[in-house]
């Protein structure tokens, strides 16, 4: 097999749901630039354009953008075109390509409330169709995909730009004799916990609190000394360098970055057991782990870092190489050889599959926009969405 390189270039497509700012934005876009440094011809689709096509927060962002609307109205024909979220999964398939893929970075049926008329169940529909090759970032999810449903899955490890999260960083302020901590997540989604994470951080004492919103929400009883709200990315590293310890208690993820980030701007972490944790962190090695929502252990487990300087100077400086060891620019490339390797042996979709897909995601949009209008067509909707789900 020829090196990736040296091999024809492709036409490849990730559809994303919106021009926004988030951490899964962030892998995807480094993807797409990787491949385009390497010959490829690459393309963002989003799917929303209600918030601009100009991507501002990416650090020199360079890759072709446009809206769904414009390329499901061209006769382009795809190599590969990469749903990156459930919703896009069916959006995808207004495009022509030889390989549908998904890059999936969570199990997404976690976001929803389980019950007959969920999203639950459209987006578990997204995971049970082996004709769409899977890449993912997460072992817990490629073992979901093959256990669960049979499909098979890429693994494609995300990474940490080592050339601007490091120890080197200038700080926003110089560390001080008191531990400074990092909260950082969207205040707004309730899965990250920023608002249990502020508890914690309100009952150790002698700390000062700093938190990054990215979602720009922040509550008023919510201590801390200094506040950024939806920072860019390559705005984040002097935090980062600010502080000694990220506290990150989440419910829900795929593989949390902001801890690896953290680490390799000689930092350490109290995080919870989440999914994904344990793709780079091990409790009491590099941080300190408690069980989702145990607002006790991460209690204990922050006042044992601020009070033990040698346990978090231990924790830190092991914390470090594993960073080291996670540097994008070796990462990268895996995401690359998964893609080609899937593109070689395209599986064929046929037409009537992709039209049902497109169907069940019509009926979908139309479920929601007549959910509080009128009772008759609700019920009629969800009985032909579930007729077409059980028919693929």
């Amino acid at each position: 097999m020829a090196p990736l390189k040296q091999r024809l270039s492709m036409k490849i497509a990730f559809i994303t749901p919106c021009n926004a700012i988030a951490g899964g934005l962030f892998v995807v876009y480094r993807h797409a630039h990787y491949l385009q440094s390497i010959g490829h011809d690459v393309r963002i689709i989003f799917a929303d354009g209600s918030q601009g096509r100009q991507v501002t927060w990416y650090p020199n962002f360079s890759v072709p953008v446009s809206l769904l609307v414009e390329e499901a109205a061209a006769p382009t024909e795809y190599d590969a075109v990469i749903a990156t979220w459930w919703e896009t999964y069916y959006d995808m398939f207004h495009l022509n390509a030889r390989t549908y893929l998904y890059f999936c970075q969570s199990d997404e049926r976690r976001f929803y409330e389980k019950g007959l008329d969920s999203p639950a169940l459209l987006v578990e529909r997204t995971y049970c169709d082996p004709r769409v090759r899977v890449i993912t970032e997460a072992k817990w999810i490629q073992r979901m995909f093959q256990n669960d449903f049979g499909v098979e899955a890429g693994y494609a490890p995300n990474g940490v730009d080592l050339s601007r999260f490091h120890p080197e960083v200038a700080p926003l302020a110089p560390r001080g004799p008191r531990v400074r901590v990092l909260v950082e997540g969207p205040g707004g989604v309730p899965f990250k916990r920023v608002d249990l994470a502020f508890r914690v951080t309100a009952r150790v004492p002698d700390i000062e609190v700093w938190f990054v919103s990215g979602d720009g929400v922040c509550e008023s009883h919510w201590q801390a000394a200094r506040v950024f709200k939806k920072v860019k990315f390559e705005d984040m590293t002097p935090s980062y360098a600010s502080c000694d310890i990220i506290v990150k208690l989440s419910t829900v993820e795929g593989v949390f970055g902001p801890p690896l980030e953290m680490f390799a701007c000689g930092g350490t972490a109290v995080v919870s057991n989440v999914s994904g944790y344990d793709e780079y962190i091990v409790d009491g090695q590099n941080a300190l782990v408690v069980a989702m929502d145990d607002e006790e252990g991460a209690v204990d487990a922050l006042s044992r870092l601020v009070s033990d300087a040698g346990l978090r100077q231990r924790l830190s400086a092991a914390a470090l190489q594993t960073a080291r060891a996670w540097d994008w620019d070796q990462q990268t490339p895996i995401f690359a050889k998964v893609l080609a390797g899937f593109c070689e042996r395209p599986i064929p979709m046929p037409r009537t599959a992709r039209l049902d897909y497109l169907l069940l995601n019509r009926l979908r949009r139309l479920e929601s926009a007549v959910s509080q209008l009128d009772p008759v067509h609700m019920a009629l909707v969800r009985s032909r969405s579930r007729e077409i789900s059980a028919s693929e």
